[in-house]
């Protein structure tokens, strides 16, 4: 694949075009698989109303995910083979606390809609995540075979969406505004769409990789485990808890080791989990579960970290598929941090014994900017 192009955004509706749809070289640090990489598509506002200016509700954030590139993949015939787990993933939000999510709809054809059509029908519902992680966030995360098959999209072909959601009682939708005589209102949105470009959007500051915090030589407890499909691609695993434990639960966090090879990976830092009490506003403490990220190898830095908590593997899949967004406690635009603790509320739901999920993204610094030394003055 011919190296990235800039995005151009052209005048015919809303319209996006990226890299061709040929191989792209991969600048990896060696010997380490990329992991776990979201490449943002696109961004466009939530606009509810009948007449314009229309106002805006939330945002529509549509990108790529997948685990890694692999390069002994065969590529397809759509040259996107070698993105393990390639999915794209459509994602709302909405404004709180006035609009929260009630339902949510997608539809992706290559034929222009001519109305909105009964959001009750369209072809991409079924990849809607539920339960929605928050009540003004929900995903739609479509494999790229089924994008292909379903849309009958190829590699470097133009798509339209309708992006529609009920939220606080209104109906919104994202792209241009129709309005025709004797039709109901609606936008939509059209998008020339190639594969990912590796994961770098052309910005090298930063050599980042994904990192799960698990037992690499535990099997029991790898996403492999319960996984029907890609079970030989899907790396990384969760960490096994039990409440009241005498001391913490620690584990290596590893970086890009695909495959669950540790040959392939670095181990990074470790991940601890503990439970404990807090005071809160009433009289009845509050019961939490911590997740401590702790960065051991230098020059190494955490920029975004995800966990979350489920009785099982089998309900962590279920309800999440593995992906870091969905796992439900997100803390992005970390500055190089070297260590960081978070928690969450302890759902009675998840038993004594249950499993934690812990994500991070870490990253080797740019070295500091050379500064330029003059001419002695005379």
């Amino acid at each position: 694949m011919k190296h990235a192009k800039w995005l151009l955004l052209l005048a015919v509706g809303i319209v996006m075009v990226f890299p061709g749809c040929k191989k792209v070289n991969q600048a990896v640090t060696p010997g380490v698989n990329i992991a776990s990489i979201t490449e943002e598509i696109w961004s466009e506002p939530l606009m509810t109303g009948g007449k314009q200016p229309q106002t805006q509700i939330g945002d529509v954030h549509i990108y790529w995910q997948y685990d890694y590139y692999d390069p002994d993949l065969d590529p397809g015939p759509d040259q996107n083979g070698q993105y393990v787990d390639l999915c794209l993933v459509v994602k709302y939000v909405t404004y709180s606390p006035d609009y929260p999510i009630a339902d949510a709809h997608l539809n992706i054809d290559q034929n222009q809609p001519d109305g909105r059509m009964p959001p009750g029908h369209y072809n991409f519902n079924d990849y809607l995540q539920t339960p929605f992680p928050d009540p003004y966030t929900c995903y739609f995360v479509i494999p790229v075979a089924d994008l292909e098959s379903i849309s009958g999209w190829d590699c470097g072909e133009s798509v339209w969406m309708l992006c529609h959601v009920a939220a606080g009682g209104v109906t919104a939708m994202a792209g241009d505004f129709h309005h025709p005589r004797g039709q109901a209102w609606w936008n939509d949105l059209q998008l020339t769409i190639d594969n990912p470009t590796g994961g770098h959007n052309g910005d090298d500051e930063y050599e980042d990789e994904t990192a799960w915090g698990y037992d690499i030589y535990n099997s029991l407890y790898w996403f492999w485990e319960v996984m029907e499909e890609h079970a030989a691609n899907k790396w990384g695993g969760v960490i096994p808890y039990t409440l009241g434990g005498t001391s913490p639960t620690t584990v290596d966090l590893w970086a890009g080791a695909g495959k669950n090879d540790p040959s392939k990976g670095t181990k990074v830092g470790t991940v601890t989990v503990w439970d404990g009490y807090e005071e809160g506003e009433g009289t009845k403490p509050i019961h939490y579960v911590y997740v401590r990220y702790d960065i051991t190898l230098s020059p190494w830095v955490l920029l975004e970290v995800h966990f979350g908590a489920d009785p099982t593997l089998q309900a962590m899949y279920e309800r999440t598929n593995f992906a870091p967004g969905l796992l439900g406690n997100t803390y992005e635009g970390l500055p190089e941090l070297t260590t960081f603790t978070g928690k969450m509320e302890y759902n009675q739901a998840w038993g004594n014994s249950f499993v934690v999920a812990a994500h991070a993204k870490v990253a080797i610094p740019p070295p500091p900017a050379q500064m330029e030394v003059g001419a002695p003055q005379q």
